[in-house]
């Protein structure tokens, strides 16, 4: 899948119904097969959003972060804590 274009909103914005339907014509205009956003986003969809967009559907994207090198990081984090008086965090069985 190739993207055509891309719309941004704010952190948390809740998805109107006129949104989503303004997006879903200007998306399909432009020739998309479907409209993607992430699955931290996808919650703020308002009520029948899928019928909003239709004939396109809405895929939703499960993002994930993984550290290099963690315990490395942690370490640095509990020192730079220590540093400024604070105590770290006990860890929990």
């Amino acid at each position: 899948m190739k993207p055509v274009e891309w719309i941004e909103f704010q952190d948390h914005h809740r998805y109107r119904v006129h949104e989503l339907r303004r997006i879903a014509r200007t998306m399909q205009a432009a020739g998309a097969e479907a409209l993607v956003t992430t699955e931290k986003d996808s919650v703020n969809l308002c009520d029948d959003y899928d019928e909003l967009c239709a004939p396109l559907p809405i895929y939703w994207l499960q993002i994930g972060m993984r550290i290099e090198r963690e315990e490395e990081f942690v370490k640095e984090i509990e020192q730079l804590i220590h540093r400024r008086g604070a105590e770290p965090p006990r860890k929990h069985p």
